[in-house]
């Protein structure tokens, strides 16, 4: 298990992203049939800002939950 805030926020982060373009690859392939189209915006920047005010909440604020 990772001890410092920092890092578990950072692979929250990493792990977050990697699922969200996994279910996008999966919903366009086998759901919509529209394919997997891979932009910066829809598929890095904003899952990285969804994971990292998640990330700051659960594993940086005080009284998150963790001694």
């Amino acid at each position: 298990m990772i001890k410092n805030r920092y890092a578990q926020m950072a692979a929250y982060v990493i792990a977050f992203i990697a699922v969200w373009n996994l279910c996008e690859l999966i919903a366009g392939t086998f759901i919509t049939h529209s394919g997997y189209i891979f932009t910066w915006a829809d598929n890095i920047a904003k899952p990285l800002g969804l994971a990292v005010v998640i990330g700051i909440i659960l594993y940086v604020l005080p009284g998150s939950g963790r001694k």
